[in-house]
Protein backbone atom coordinates (compact mmCIF):
# COMPACT_ATOMS: atom_id res chain seq x y z
CA UNK A 1 0.00 0.00 0.00
CA UNK A 2 1.21 3.49 -0.82
CA UNK A 3 2.14 5.56 2.20
CA UNK A 4 4.94 7.33 4.00
CA UNK A 5 6.63 5.51 6.87
CA UNK A 6 8.02 7.98 9.39
CA UNK A 7 9.68 7.82 12.83
CA UNK A 8 7.94 6.65 16.00
CA UNK A 9 6.12 3.83 14.20
CA UNK A 10 4.00 6.35 12.33
CA UNK A 11 2.68 6.00 8.80
CA UNK A 12 0.72 8.42 6.63
CA UNK A 13 -1.39 6.71 3.98
CA UNK A 14 -4.25 7.70 1.68
CA UNK A 15 -7.65 7.45 3.34
CA UNK A 16 -9.97 4.68 2.15
CA UNK A 17 -13.74 4.35 2.24
CA UNK A 18 -13.32 1.84 5.07
CA UNK A 19 -11.75 4.63 7.19
CA UNK A 20 -15.07 6.52 7.36
CA UNK A 21 -16.08 5.19 10.82
CA UNK A 22 -12.69 6.15 12.29
CA UNK A 23 -12.83 9.61 10.70
CA UNK A 24 -16.32 10.15 12.13
CA UNK A 25 -15.11 9.14 15.62
CA UNK A 26 -12.15 11.49 15.24
CA UNK A 27 -14.45 14.35 14.26
CA UNK A 28 -16.65 13.65 17.29
CA UNK A 29 -13.55 13.70 19.52
CA UNK A 30 -12.52 17.04 18.02
CA UNK A 31 -15.93 18.49 18.89
CA UNK A 32 -16.18 17.27 22.47
CA UNK A 33 -16.88 20.90 23.40
CA UNK A 34 -20.37 20.52 21.95
CA UNK A 35 -21.25 18.07 24.72
CA UNK A 36 -21.63 21.14 26.93
CA UNK A 37 -24.66 22.32 24.93
CA UNK A 38 -27.82 22.29 27.00
CA UNK A 39 -29.92 19.94 24.91
CA UNK A 40 -30.87 16.39 24.11
CA UNK A 41 -28.02 14.07 23.15
CA UNK A 42 -29.68 13.33 19.79
CA UNK A 43 -29.77 17.06 19.03
CA UNK A 44 -26.08 17.46 19.93
CA UNK A 45 -25.15 14.45 17.78
CA UNK A 46 -27.08 15.92 14.86
CA UNK A 47 -25.10 19.18 15.16
CA UNK A 48 -21.79 17.28 15.19
CA UNK A 49 -22.87 15.24 12.14
CA UNK A 50 -24.05 18.38 10.34
CA UNK A 51 -20.68 20.03 10.98
CA UNK A 52 -18.81 16.98 9.67
CA UNK A 53 -20.82 16.98 6.43
CA UNK A 54 -20.41 20.76 6.05
CA UNK A 55 -16.65 20.41 6.55
CA UNK A 56 -16.40 17.62 3.99
CA UNK A 57 -18.48 19.55 1.46
CA UNK A 58 -16.55 22.76 2.10
CA UNK A 59 -13.19 21.06 1.67
CA UNK A 60 -14.40 19.45 -1.55
CA UNK A 61 -15.55 22.79 -2.98
CA UNK A 62 -12.73 24.99 -1.72
CA UNK A 63 -9.91 22.49 -2.22
CA UNK A 64 -10.80 20.27 -5.20
CA UNK A 65 -7.22 18.94 -5.43
CA UNK A 66 -7.09 17.94 -1.77
CA UNK A 67 -5.94 14.51 -0.72
CA UNK A 68 -7.10 12.87 2.48
CA UNK A 69 -4.74 10.81 4.61
CA UNK A 70 -4.95 8.66 7.73
CA UNK A 71 -2.11 8.74 10.25
CA UNK A 72 -1.40 5.36 11.82
CA UNK A 73 0.81 4.31 14.71
CA UNK A 74 1.78 0.66 14.51
CA UNK A 75 -1.09 0.09 12.03
CA UNK A 76 -3.74 1.67 14.28
CA UNK A 77 -5.39 4.89 13.06
CA UNK A 78 -4.62 7.83 15.35
CA UNK A 79 -5.20 10.87 13.13
CA UNK A 80 -5.87 12.45 9.79
CA UNK A 81 -4.27 14.95 7.47
CA UNK A 82 -5.83 16.82 4.56
CA UNK A 83 -3.45 18.36 2.03
CA UNK A 84 -4.35 20.47 -1.01
CA UNK A 85 -1.87 20.13 -3.83
CA UNK A 86 -1.84 23.28 -5.94
CA UNK A 87 0.43 24.29 -8.79
CA UNK A 88 2.84 26.25 -6.59
CA UNK A 89 2.48 24.74 -3.13
CA UNK A 90 1.10 21.99 -0.96
CA UNK A 91 -1.23 23.41 1.69
CA UNK A 92 -1.97 21.50 4.89
CA UNK A 93 -5.67 22.09 5.48
CA UNK A 94 -6.27 19.88 8.48
CA UNK A 95 -4.21 17.78 10.88
CA UNK A 96 -5.98 16.14 13.80
CA UNK A 97 -5.36 13.33 16.28
CA UNK A 98 -7.42 11.25 18.67
CA UNK A 99 -7.23 12.51 22.26
CA UNK A 100 -4.73 9.87 23.50
CA UNK A 101 -2.34 10.76 20.64
CA UNK A 102 -2.34 14.51 21.29
CA UNK A 103 0.55 16.32 22.91
CA UNK A 104 3.06 13.57 22.09
CA UNK A 105 4.83 15.30 19.21
CA UNK A 106 3.17 13.26 16.47
CA UNK A 107 1.84 16.39 14.75
CA UNK A 108 5.34 17.81 14.46
CA UNK A 109 6.67 14.54 13.05
CA UNK A 110 3.86 14.26 10.50
CA UNK A 111 4.18 17.92 9.50
CA UNK A 112 7.94 17.60 8.98
CA UNK A 113 7.42 14.46 6.89
CA UNK A 114 4.80 16.19 4.74
CA UNK A 115 7.14 19.16 4.32
CA UNK A 116 9.90 16.81 3.14
CA UNK A 117 7.53 15.12 0.67
CA UNK A 118 6.48 18.53 -0.70
CA UNK A 119 10.13 19.61 -1.02
CA UNK A 120 10.90 16.42 -2.95
CA UNK A 121 8.09 17.43 -5.32
CA UNK A 122 9.66 20.87 -5.69
CA UNK A 123 6.95 22.85 -3.89
CA UNK A 124 6.80 24.50 -0.46
CA UNK A 125 4.26 23.48 2.15
CA UNK A 126 2.05 26.07 3.80
CA UNK A 127 -0.32 25.78 6.74
CA UNK A 128 -2.19 27.84 9.31
CA UNK A 129 -1.87 26.67 12.91
CA UNK A 130 -4.88 26.61 15.24
CA UNK A 131 -4.44 24.78 18.51
CA UNK A 132 -7.45 22.86 19.72
CA UNK A 133 -7.59 21.65 23.29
Amino acid sequence: MIGINIPEGLRVRPAKQSDAPFLERLHHAQRADLQWIDGEQDFIESIVEMQLHAQQKGYGEQFPNAMYFVVEKHHEPIGKATVDFGHNEAHLIDLAFIPKARGLGFGKIVLQSLQQAAAQSGVPMSFVYYKAT
